[in-house]
């Protein structure tokens, strides 16, 4: 390929790293810097525009190269010499001398980093830090099974406590060191493993100038950690309190998760300890549903559920990682025009109701195969729409009941499945604040429960039932109503 950067090298694979990738990556460490999650802050950043985790370029380079770091006492020093950057592919070379390799990734012209594994270099040499900081560090591995199909290896096979270490270094540089102004530049790890490993760390480190040094304890293993990192400014991200409830779903998949009813379901059955795999076409969330990870049970996938072929791709992944699912929400719908029925708005209704359909008709092909016999389907409908005499919501009220009428029709084709259409009411929201009767309207988070609740006492009766917006506001929790003078 003409790239001297690797002469004597050997090609291994072509890497390809993407935002759901990434994304997938935050929900486990719980890294959620900006530079890499926020497309505005990293347009202000060094790179102009989001770049890959270098913890997670690393953890790739290591287990597409199938190096060998099995051994007991293992060395890892990693460099980060240019961003890596989603959706372009980077070539993976290795070279293996005795007791060690040399791993190589670059752009086609240039190395954009190299890892250097040691087998048995010698045991690790001991040092405490004595006045350093005492912390602790959980993977989330909610999201691990579709990290791993979405990088193509086997999640049983992966070093969980060279992921942890991986992992918490991440966090701790993109969210804890210097508020989250850092990102990392390089990685030396002395790993020594005793006879069993663990996914959780206890540690102390110090840091000197953006310099990090860590002792880990992984069950009977331990690590050193020395970390070179870079700075940047960063605006910080708001985090929101939430309920709890306790509900009988385990993994749950949301279309339509990052604004309005079905944010507001994600994060209701996120506190009631079900794994939600929530797909959003948007990256940023209201302060109300803020952080991209909120729990150690959420997997964010962002692309458009409109596209057929990235609806396949998110089956594929989800199929991959889990046997099944056990509810499906549908709750996407397109920004709605401001439209009455008149030649000059007709190609603004036909574009609306395509995009109404599409949101409808490929995650219910894509997506309702996954799930488990006896699970439940959930399509967010509007009954505050649908009896509405404006108008101006023409082509929302045609949308709402074309979006009704596909569901009805999927639905028998999968037997044996609870279905509900929620049919929600005028909730508290940014549009509806400050609005006539806005003061004794129930809260987006009330009606989410509603929903939540009215489905589950249905049980696991088959067919299709329409749950009213009189039973949603009947139900829905007095103390998550707004009560306003």
């Amino acid at each position: 390929m003409g790239d001297r950067t690797v002469q004597g090298y050997e090609f291994l694979a072509t890497l390809v790293f993407t935002d759901m990738m990434a994304r997938l990556f935050s929900a486990i460490t719980g890294d959620e810097n900006p530079i890499h999650m926020n497309a505005a802050s990293a347009r202000h950043g060094p790179f102009g525009r989001p770049a890959n985790f270098g913890a997670l370029t690393l953890f790739a380079m290591l287990v597409r190269s199938n190096a060998d770091i099995d051994d007991s006492c293992l060395k890892v020093d990693a460099s980060f010499i240019q961003p890596v950057f989603f959706n372009l592919p980077y070539l993976l070379y290795r070279r293996s001398e005795a007791g060690k390799e040399t791993l190589r990734l670059t752009n086609g012209q240039t190395v954009v980093a190299e890892l250097l594994v040691q087998r048995n270099p010698g045991t690790l040499s001991p040092w405490a830090p004595g006045t350093g900081l005492a912390d602790t560090f959980e993977l989330h591995r909610a999201a691990l099974p579709l990290l791993c199909a979405a990088l193509g290896v086997d999640a049983t096979k992966i070093p969980i406590d060279i992921l942890t270490i991986l992992g918490w270094s991440s966090y701790f540089v993109g969210m804890k060191l210097d508020q989250g102004r850092r990102w990392l530049a390089s990685i030396s790890l002395e790993l020594y493993r005793g006879s069993s490993t663990s996914d959780v760390t206890v540690l102390e480190c110090m840091v000197n100038d953006g310099a990090v040094m860590a002792v880990h304890h992984l069950g009977d293993a331990a690590a050193k950690v020395k970390i070179q990192t870079k700075t940047q400014g960063i605006a910080p991200r708001d985090v929101a309190p939430r309920q709890d409830m306790a509900l009988p779903w385990n993994r749950a998949l949301i279309v339509g998760a990052s604004r309005g009813l079905g944010a507001a379901i994600a994060s209701v059955l996120r506190t009631s300890g079900a794994h939600t795999i929530e797909l959003s076409r948007a990256i940023a969330r209201s302060k109300a549903h803020g952080d991209p990870r909120p729990s150690a049970g959420a997997v964010i996938l962002h692309g458009d559920a409109g596209d057929p072929d990235w609806c396949a791709e998110a089956a594929t992944l989800i199929e991959a990682a889990y046997p099944s699912i056990d509810l499906l929400v549908l709750a996407a719908a397109p920004p709605a025009p401001v439209v009455t029925w008149k030649p000059g708005h007709i190609e603004q209704i036909r574009a609306y109701m395509d995009e109404s359909i599409r949101l409808i008709l490929y995650p219910l092909t894509w997506f309702l195969p996954l799930l488990s016999d006896g699970g439940s389907a959930m399509l967010i409908s509007s009954q505050a729409v649908l009896a509405a005499s404006d108008r101006k919501l023409v082509s929302q009220r045609a949308s709402k009941s074309a979006a009704e009428a596909l569901f009805s029709s999927a639905i028998q084709y999968r037997k044996g499945l609870t279905a509900s259409i929620i049919r929600a009411p005028r909730f508290l929201s940014d549009q509806t604040a400050g609005s006539m009767g806005s003061a004794q309207l129930p809260t987006v988070e009330a009606i989410a429960i509603a929903a939540l609740s009215a489905v589950n006492r249905r049980g696991r009766e088959a067919g299709l039932s329409i749950i009213e917006a009189d039973e949603l506001r009947s139900n829905s929790p007095l103390s998550l109503t707004a009560t306003r003078s």
